[in-house]
């Protein structure tokens, strides 16, 4: 397994193409973090997903259980086989804090655009963003996509971000009624 090479940006030739970033301890990788990418790439037309194991997140009351080495080792065995996931470990490499302002400056820096890189929160971690290391800065650093998870839904985390209502699109689960 090859860890990402962020350096490359887009694909050549296809300046077009459209990054999935899904960030998390991942602590450990479960279905649910799957399903998540998949539902991401499939309602956004991603190219590829890329996994990022979190160094030291900031909104955890504890850090992981897991060392870095073991949590990378897991969330890769875990893509290995899906076509079009792969694993960063460019929050693993960095010191401090694992800022999404950071990891979104550093994918500019090797050639994505942020209108090509879409990050992929659930609606429990979105509900807690204007609490984030540079907001609201970073919402222009990349497309927000943000799925439901149990116990907060989409319109429960824009109930607690109401000025945040006028940027956001059609849900999935808006497409389904």
């Amino acid at each position: 397994i090859t860890p990402f090479d962020g350096a490359q940006g887009p694909p050549s030739g296809n300046r077009g193409a459209r990054l999935g970033v899904l960030g998390g301890t991942f602590d450990p990788i479960h279905f649910g973090h799957l399903d998540a990418a998949a539902a991401a790439r499939s309602a956004a037309r991603l190219d590829e997903v890329l996994f990022m194991p979190s160094h030291d997140p900031p909104h955890r009351p504890q850090g992981p259980h897991a060392s870095a080495f073991h949590r990378f080792a897991m969330t890769a065995l875990a893509v290995n086989e899906c076509a079009g996931y792969r694993v960063s470990d460019l929050e693993l490499a960095r010191t401090g804090r694992s800022y999404t302002s950071d990891t979104l400056r550093r994918l500019h820096a090797d050639g994505w655009p942020p209108l090509q890189i879409f990050f992929i929160l659930g609606s429990d971690a979105f509900a807690e963003i204007a609490t984030w290391h540079e907001f609201p800065a970073v919402l222009d650093a990349a497309n927000f996509l943000v799925i439901s998870r149990p116990g907060t839904t989409t319109d429960d985390a824009l109930a607690r971000t109401p000025d945040l209502r006028a940027r956001t699109r059609l849900t999935i689960e808006d497409r389904k009624s």
